[in-house]
Order: structure tokens, then sequence, then C-alpha cells
């Protein structure tokens, strides 16, 4: 049955496999408009295997383990049955911690399908009063619960298609004459079907789409849980979000255009298998849905969208194989070009104002110099483009120009292995990388920067900085990520006095600072009654790492989430 107002219509925030920061959403949210506290029902019979009170992530949440061999999952709980809620918070003083996972032995929780084991809240990492609920089977892997066909969610709108991108993936790949990526205006043809154009390309190029799904009576952009191309009738590419490992989730970062996200906020899903994507979900020809494309070749594409009802939307376009051009639109300006680059996964692309005399440009590896041909001209710029697979380049010249580049050397994925520059050091683990990573490190008296933000990694990597000046350094001297505004985003980590050093993990590249946080966190009174006290507390930069609470000398129980303090006292020391 359908774990909240089971029998009437319900609607839904999120679906299954929503495309979340670094995550695929494992479940569905069900609404319960700005309400609290709705009975959540057992959606089958079964005993509770799992129960957690968490600031983070689910908040409060409750197992349960069936027969059948599903668990069925309710998170962001405001609170649970009577007969749960007493034994919680039983093992919660017991052990002075709000905090806490346990896992009750298999008989002493037992429920039949119907029975109220919680309510519904707001509490963990939700941003609004809802019902987390998930299907997982017997490995653990969420499914999606709408194909269980529950009746109280309705759906009969088609997904919806946004924009269409076309990226190069070789150095001989152009879009439109140009090594760029593209992206393509779109128009509405009917209900569901869309039309893309006619575009000119040539040599191996992937599909991207942005795309999103809408559920009956509600303008929630949700996920889609199908996608599958086909090129001239012959299907090339389907990834289909019924199942997955949370032990893949990350690679939602592969899965997606990464650092289009990052400069944009919008993610646009590959319709191709990706290096380095260890999902499950994709079917593919043998060039793993790329799509090379010949001169003077005709390519008529299709990408169907289907959602979880068979809804379904359909995109077409062609491409047209064209031999790219040395020279685009030339026209003389004199507004200078700024020389810069750009890394397409593997390939630099590089671009330098024009000097018709000249075409060829000079790269400098170590420890020789190699020519390499223009690619082609535009408007008052040159465009070179560099294989970082055949050596990485200190700098480039082109008539008066230098760009200087700061690659160091190649990591390999699937490899433990610890690079070092200067006094630093970055430890890489066997799952640290989808692909190879052209390491660009900085070090300066401020800042460690390593690569880029827009650079995903699957997993995380330990950082250290050496030989530092340890009596400059406190326990409140933390490692912070620093975004593209300069605002300081707490990682962590540890210091070192004996070895002068100081270690943080992080699951991001970028920019990052020590600083010390040398301010400390804000407590104020909201209210109180004879049974709770509620606080608000605060901290400008670090965060609040943990909260304890003691009343007449005895620990009390503070449930704490989104900055706010409840104090729930029990009968002995409510006065």
């Amino acid at each position: 049955m359908f774990p909240i107002n089971p029998g009437v219509q319900n609607y839904l925030a999120g679906t299954m496999g929503e495309l979340r920061p670094n995550h695929f959403h494992a479940g569905i949210d069900v609404k319960t408009f700005g309400q609290i506290n709705l009975p959540i029902h057992a959606i089958y019979e079964g005993h509770v295997s799992r129960i957690k009170a968490s600031r983070y992530g689910y908040g409060k949440v409750l197992y349960i383990e069936h027969p059948n061999g599903y668990t069925s999952v309710y998170a962001h709980l405001n609170k649970f049955n009577p007969e749960l809620e007493a034994y919680i918070t039983e093992k919660q003083y017991e052990k002075e911690i709000f905090e806490i996972e346990l896992f009750p032995p298999a008989g002493k929780f037992a429920f039949k399908k119907g029975d109220v084991v919680a309510y519904s809240g707001n509490t963990g990492g939700s941003t609004g009063p809802h019902l987390h609920f998930e299907i997982r089977d017997i490995d653990q892997r969420p499914l999606n619960p709408l194909i269980f066909n529950f009746e109280e969610i309705k759906d009969k709108i088609a997904p919806t298609f946004r924009e269409l991108a076309l990226k190069p993936l070789s150095i001989n790949s152009r879009i439109d004459n140009e090594f760029e990526r593209t992206e393509i205006r779109i128009k509405r043809t009917g209900r569901s079907t869309y039309d893309g154009g006619v575009i000119e390309a040539c040599g191996l190029i992937g599909l991207e789409i942005d795309c999103y799904d809408r559920l009956d009576e509600m303008p929630n952009k949700n996920g889609v849980p199908s996608i599958t191309v086909s090129v001239n009738g012959d299907t090339t590419f389907e990834y289909h979000m019924d199942a997955f490992s949370f032990y893949d989730t990350r690679c939602l970062n592969q899965h997606i255009d990464y650092p289009v996200y990052k400069s944009k906020g919008v993610r646009f899903q590959k319709c191709y298998h990706d290096d380095g994507n260890d999902l499950e979900n994709y079917k593919t020809n043998l060039s793993k849905g790329k799509l090379y494309v010949r001169e003077d070749s005709i390519y008529n594409v299709k990408i169907h969208l289907k959602d979880a009802y068979d809804n379904d939307a359909v995109l077409s376009f062609k491409i047209k194989g064209k031999k790219p051009q040395k020279a685009i639109s030339i026209i003389n300006s004199s507004t200078h070009v700024t020389p810069r680059f750009t890394v397409y996964n593997n390939l630099v692309k590089i671009i330098l104002p024009q000097y018709e005399a000249d075409s060829m440009a000079t790269v400098y590896l170590r420890p020789v110099s190699k020519k390499i041909p223009l690619a082609y001209k535009k408007r008052n710029y040159s465009v070179f483009l560099w294989d970082l697979n055949k050596g990485l380049p200190d700098s480039v010249n082109f008539g008066t120009e230098t760009i200087r580049f700061n690659f160091d050397t190649s990591i390999i994925p699937q490899n433990n292995i610890t690079y070092f520059y200067k006094d630093l050091s970055v430890h890489f683990y066997k799952t640290s990388l989808f692909d190879t990573l052209f390491i660009a490190p900085e070090l300066t008296s401020q800042h460690i920067i390593i690569n880029s933000e827009k650079t995903p990694l699957k997993n995380g990597v330990n950082i250290t900085l050496t030989n530092l000046d340890t009596s400059l350094l406190t326990k409140a001297t933390q490692a912070y990520q620093i975004n593209y505004n300069g605002y300081p985003s707490f990682v962590g980590g540890k210091l070192n006095v004996e070895k002068n050093s100081f270690t943080f993990y992080t699951k991001e590249l970028g920019k990052f600072a020590l600083i010390e946080d040398k301010t400390p966190p804000k407590i104020a009174y909201i209210r109180h009654n004879s049974n709770t006290i509620v606080l608000r507390v605060s901290d400008n930069l670090s965060g609040i790492g943990d909260v304890t609470a003691t009343l007449n000398g005895k620990w009390v129980l503070m449930e704490y989430d989104k900055h706010v303090i409840t104090a729930k006292l029990k009968e002995e020391n409510n006065t």
C-alpha cells in the first residue's frame, strides 16, 4: 500500500533517479503541502531492521525489511510511532548522543501492512516538509517505486525537452565548422514532439540533452528515467534508471556534462557512455553511443524520452556530415583577442590572435618543441588543438603571443598513487578518478590550487601540506574550499604538529585555503514550555560541530535540525 494518505491521490516533488548534487535521487518525494506529523504506514508486513536519527541526510529515518526481500525506507520523519520513539530515546539517553543508528533484532518490532510506523516531517537535509520513500531490493539497491503501480500517483504528461547539445570528442571533430561544444535551440512541433533542425558536423560527436518530466497537476520538474537514441533507425544508446547501486551514485558527475553544470547550473545528460562511468544503466552500440559523422553523409537522429507511466516524447533532427573549413567568416578587426585555452577531456583548445603570415604554432614540451598546424580561423582569432596524451606542454607560441601552462603530469585511474609537488602531496585512490587527470597544481602562501572545480572526481583524494610553520596554526585552523566568488566552504582536516603537516580529504578539486575560525558559535533563545526548550544556533564559518546540553548537571537530549535545537525534557527533569 502507499505509505502516506493511502487511497487518495498524492503528488510528488521528486522522482527516482533525479539528478541531484553529486548523486542520483534514490526514491520518490511525496508532497505534504507544508504539513508535518501525517501518519506514515508500513507498505507491507515486516520488521524494523534499522532506525536512525541524524541532523544530515535522511534525518530521522526508518527501514522495514519485508519477507519478500524488499526493504522500505521512510525518511525526513518528524517522529516515530510511540513504541519506536521510546526505544530510540532510551538509547539516546543511554549513550548521551542525539545522532544514533540502531539495528534492532529481527523480532523486536514487527508491523503489519497499514500499521502506523512514524509521522512525516522535515528533518535532515530536507528543504521542506515531505516524505522521502524508497523500496530497495535484497542487495539494498533502490528501485523505482513507481514501477509498483501505486494508484495514488497519476501521470499523463510526457517528458519535456529543453535543449540539445553536441560535443566534439576527437581532435578532428567539428560542429558547425568549430571545435566547440554547441547548444542547439529546439522547437516544439506537437504535444510531445520536437525538432532540432539540421546541424553540420564531422568526426566523433557526443549528444547531450537537458530534459525533465512533470506529473499531473504539479509544476515540479522531475527526472526522466528512460532515454533512447536511434540513428538512421538503429538504436545506439539506451539509459534506464530503474535501479542503481549507492556505490555508483557519484557516477552522476560523469553521466552529466560536469563542467557545464559547474559553469551554468544546468545538468545536460550525456547520450553516450563516457570513460570511467561504472553505472550499469546503459545499453549501447560498439561505439558506446558516440556518433562518428562522415563527410557527405546524412544522419537522422531521434531521441526518445519515457517516464514510468510510458508517456513519451521524441526529438528529431538531422546531422549533415561536412568537411571542415580552415577559415570561418574572417572579419578584419582591431579588437585584441586575449590568448586563452580550454581543456576538453584530453584535448586543449588554444585561442590566439590571428596572424595571416603564420599558420603554425610552436608547442614547447619537455625537452623538445613541436610545430602544430592551424585548426581554423574565425573572425580575428586562430584556433590550435593539442592532444595531451602526446605530451604536456609548458607553453605555446604563435607570432608574438605566448600561453604558459602549468600541467605537471598525468594521473591514471585505477591506481593507488601519491603525487608530489613542492610542499604538496595528493594521494589518489583506485576509485578517485573517472578518467586520466592532467594535473595542473599551483601552491602559493595563501592558496592550494589543483586544476579546477569543473573537474569531476569519482571519489575523494587526500591532500597534504608539508613543511608548515605549525606555530602559526591552531586546532581551529581547517581547510576550506574557495568557490568562484571567493566564499569559503568548510572541508576540515587534521594538523600533525610532529610532522609539520596538515592533511584534508576532499571530493572536489579546485582552490583551497587554510583558515582559522576565531569566532565562536552563537546561541539565541526562541521559546520554551514545561516540556521543551527551543534555541537557535549559528556559526559564521566552520559550522556547528556538536551540541551538548545539560540541565541541573544532567545530560538532556537536544534534537538538532536546521540550526534549531530542541530539548525534549523527560518527566524527571521537566521542572
